[in-house]
């Protein structure tokens, strides 16, 4: 049983795309085609045409625990862009939009039945993750479809990545009143939850898949060549900072359950 999707023009789907990237164009035109709610394209902000202005959204060392890494300018572009989209939810006064890369494809039918669930409730924040990334593990079933083979669940860990994400306005609003300046890549940020202090769920069951190595590869993964020093740092650096992420996370959730 597929859930029926309501196209009231309350929420929307928003693919961020470089519109100089003319291989991804007709990628773009078939992944408009299988969406179930009205569509926005919205230019994304081109990596090697930053401002100043842009640049200057970029400070290191913002919030605690510090990121250790020095963003490129496809990741400063990338956030950047993900803002834009969630001013545009703000704009057009969307009860939410669901945010996608323009390099994805989402299986039709699981597709339309999570549009369904987050059109039935109030959700801030829910991600659908990239079926290659490991899944976090859920410590509650928030809500499900009517088949059950749909679940957004609250997970112990925020994890990586931004093909496709459901966004609210107040969420957006949220977001973009602390990120006016960024520290890290986006998604990194959003593991912050103890920082910008917003819902986050994740969605079960429905197969996204990144192909951005068919369609070209991905600007924002363009980095420069590394040293074996820089190498050997990350490793040492990387799980220090993912520690120091999940200590953070805990506490903000056990002091929250306090109040509560």
């Amino acid at each position: 049983m597929i859930d029926v999707v309501t196209n009231n023009g309350d929420i929307e789907f928003i693919i961020i795309h470089l519109s100089r990237n003319t291989e991804r164009a007709k990628h773009v035109d078939s992944l408009k085609v299988s969406l179930p709610l009205s569509t926005e394209v919205l230019d994304a902000t081109d990596s090697a045409n930053l401002s100043a202005e842009a640049l200057n959204c970029y400070q290191l060392r913002q919030v605690k625990p510090y990121y250790p890494f020095v963003l490129n300018k496809g990741e400063i572009a990338c956030f950047i862009s993900h803002r834009r989209a969630w001013q545009r939810i703000v704009d057009k006064q969307l009860k939410g939009a669901f945010v996608c890369e323009d390099d994805i494809v989402i299986n039709p039918a699981q597709l339309q039945s999570s549009v369904a669930l987050v059109q039935q409730q109030n959700f801030t924040v829910v991600r659908f993750p990239d079926i290659t990334r490991r899944p976090k593990k859920a410590i509650e079933t928030v809500a499900s479809s009517s088949d059950k083979t749909i679940a957004m669940q609250r997970t112990a860990a925020i994890g990586l990545g931004m093909q496709l994400t459901y966004v609210s306005r107040e969420a957006a609003e949220q977001l973009l009143a602390v990120t006016e300046v960024f520290d890290r890549p986006i998604d990194t940020y959003l593991q912050l939850i103890s920082v910008h202090q917003v819902d986050i769920l994740t969605c079960n069951g429905v197969k996204v898949e990144d192909i951005s190595s068919i369609l070209g590869g991905s600007e924002v993964g363009a980095k420069k060549k590394n040293t074996f020093l820089t190498k050997v740092s990350k490793e040492i650096l990387r799980p220090i900072y993912k520690w120091q992420v999940q200590r953070a996370t805990d506490r903000y959730l056990e002091n929250k359950k306090r109040i509560i």
